[in-house]
């Protein structure tokens, strides 16, 4: 039985039928076995996804979608708010969060799918690029986006259509498949700035058709109408901020060089600095930075790429991009392929931020293509090697019983629990939750501490109470999920404080509308006396007792601030019985 459209493997493709379910299918399933493939990862996911909300930008995202937010800047990914927004009027239901966390595992298994098809296309072999498939599935961070609501599943499909359309593209040779490429890389921009990094692989091929002279006016206008098209999402996003600020007569400082004049040029600059990370950018190949910090990140990096295909499946994939080079036939699609590869490593190895593993799922779902052939190769090599396969197919899905099972073990392991440790975010929340288990497991269907912890903080604030929080600490769920969708405790007054950001100035800023609130006899509780509102209590303090010094304030623990702060007590609740989650309450002495 013969593929269509994959002639070049027709003499290698008879040992790939010992796999195929019967070895002759008839047209309706063979078009089963090629477009089906979708329907195991879907379950999957939906099995697995979190009924629940999440915290940290689950549900910043699903209040994003829920307004229709549209704007330039870098954290707004303007084509899911947009395709989530259509999506919530379709699919019926009453839990925001849990509806669109099922969209975000539709683009997690459409993007295997998507690699599925590339596999076939690549091998003529339904075995490999369904086994590559499966791995995929289980990869860690693919399977965690596609069980939570996030939008990187979205940046998967996107990549992997742009691939699938590339190939077809060297395949047959006609522009029809290149203009759908482009075209989904310009979606994809309108998304995340992530998938922008392919603008070099799309250099590189737009430099070589040019050169081959391949690519006529005509289809270099109409490829760059493809992309436009595609990315109008967001230009209309960047040009309704511009023109919005434009009208308010809006002043920014510039990020390059301290600019301090107004002008549109300098506007459109500082948009632009927005648009691609704006103070996020801090994060990215960042200097000055301690050794044994560094090689922390580094070490890291490597641990993630492992645990992503903790199986066989590592060694089978690097032994394809062998493969994948030796393929002359798609030598074009190769080059395209490992420039995004490189670009995406390079840019994700170097952003040094605690979801790591999130910037990093291209590199993973790239990963599978070689993976994919590296199969295809040891199938076709010997008969023992076909048994070697099949006997060494369960251990592809071990990574789905080791990641549920990673934060027990985490519990009982010293070595495991210093690596968790040098993430300052892990320790900087454990007075609310267990970042391990939320991060670690991607197996979300029980998870329900988010909304525990919102009802016990509703269960113990007063009517009319001012609440300090932070992103990290129930912020998103309790003021976008539950207040402005649901209509929750619209009563309690949410004062945020960023933690990425936090600086004296906005520290201080924050300590003097808490002072005016307390003189005026409110209620003010604080969700913490950590990071990020240590300082604001810092400050506190010396607006208190003008005496004290700053710095001395700074060097007591905790515990000593509680006891000497001036004028009000630090009362602390506990959250939960036998558990040492806290939210503290300032009471006047």
């Amino acid at each position: 039985m013969r593929l269509p459209g994959i002639a070049r493997h027709r003499s290698t493709f008879s040992e790939a039928r010992l796999f195929a379910a019967g070895g002759a299918l008839s047209a309706a399933a063979e078009r089963i076995s090629r477009w089906g493939f979708i329907v195991v990862p879907l379950a999957f996911y939906f099995l697995t996804a979190c009924r629940t909300p999440g915290w940290i930008d689950a549900t910043l995202i699903a209040s994003n979608v829920y307004d229709l937010e549209l704007n330039s800047w870098v954290n707004t990914h303007n084509l899911f708010n947009l395709v989530g927004w259509i999506w919530l009027r379709i699919v019926p239901g009453q839990n925001v969060h849990f509806e669109l966390v099922l969209l975000s595992a539709l683009f997690g298994a459409a993007a295997i799918q998507a690699i599925y098809l590339i596999g076939i296309e690549l091998t003529a072999n339904r075995t490999a690029a369904a086994l590559g498939g499966a791995a995929l599935t289980v990869s860690h961070s693919l399977w965690w986006h596609s069980t939570m609501l996030e939008v990187y599943t979205l940046n998967a499909l996107c990549i992997a259509l742009v691939l699938l359309f590339v190939l077809r593209f060297e395949r047959t040779r006609l522009n029809r498949h290149l203009y759908p490429a482009v075209f989904f890389f310009g979606l994809g921009c309108s998304n995340h700035v992530l998938v922008g990094l392919f603008v070099f692989s799309f250099t590189w091929l737009l430099a070589f058709l040019i050169i081959k002279k391949r690519l006529t006016l005509k289809s270099t206008a109409l490829l760059s109408l493809c992309f436009l098209l595609g990315f109008s999402i967001y230009l209309y996003a960047f040009f309704k901020d511009y023109a919005q600020a434009r009208q308010k007569g809006y002043v920014t400082d510039s990020s390059r060089s301290g600019e301090t004049e107004s002008g549109s040029r300098k506007l459109l600059v500082d948009l632009l600095a927005k648009a691609t990370g704006g103070e996020f950018r801090k994060y990215m190949f960042p200097r000055g930075m301690p050794a044994e910090t560094r090689t922390f990140w580094r070490i890291n990096y490597l641990v993630l790429c492992c645990v992503n295909f903790l199986s066989p499946a590592l060694f089978l994939g690097i032994y394809g991009f062998w493969v994948f080079f030796r393929r002359r036939a798609y030598r074009m699609t190769f080059v395209f392929f490992l420039v995004g590869f490189i670009a995406q490593v390079v840019w994700s190895a170097n952003y040094l931020i605690w979801d790591m593993y999130a910037f990093s799922m291209p590199v993973y779902l790239l990963f599978a293509l070689p993976l994919i052939l590296g199969l295809d190769a040891v199938i076709r090599r010997s008969r023992k090697a076909r048994l070697a396969v099949l006997l060494l197919t369960p251990t592809l899905l071990f990574p789905a019983f080791f990641y549920t099972r990673l934060p027990a073990m985490a519990e009982g392991s010293a070595v495991l629990q210093r690596y968790f440790s040098y993430y300052r975010e892990v320790r900087q929340v454990q007075d609310t939750w267990d970042a391990v288990r939320y991060v670690v497991n991607p197996s979300k269907r029980n998870y329900r501490e988010v909304e525990e912890v919102c009802n016990r903080i509703f269960a113990i604030l007063p009517e009319h109470a001012h609440y300090w929080t932070d992103d990290s600490r129930c912020d998103y769920p309790l003021r976008l999920y539950y207040r402005d969708i649901y209509g929750i405790r619209q009563d309690i007054r949410y004062h945020s404080v960023f933690g990425p950001f936090m600086n004296e100035e906005a520290a201080k800023e924050q300590a003097e509308k808490m002072l005016s609130l307390l003189q005026a006899g409110r209620d003010v509780y604080l969700a913490s006396l950590g990071y990020p509102h240590r300082p604001v209590l810092d400050q506190l303090y010396c607006l208190l007792d003008s005496t004290a010094p700053l710095g001395r304030v700074q060097d007591m623990s905790e515990s000593d601030l509680a006891a000497a702060f001036p004028t009000y007590r630090i009362e602390s609740i506990r959250l939960f019985p036998g558990r040492e989650i806290h939210r503290y309450h300032l009471v006047e002495r």
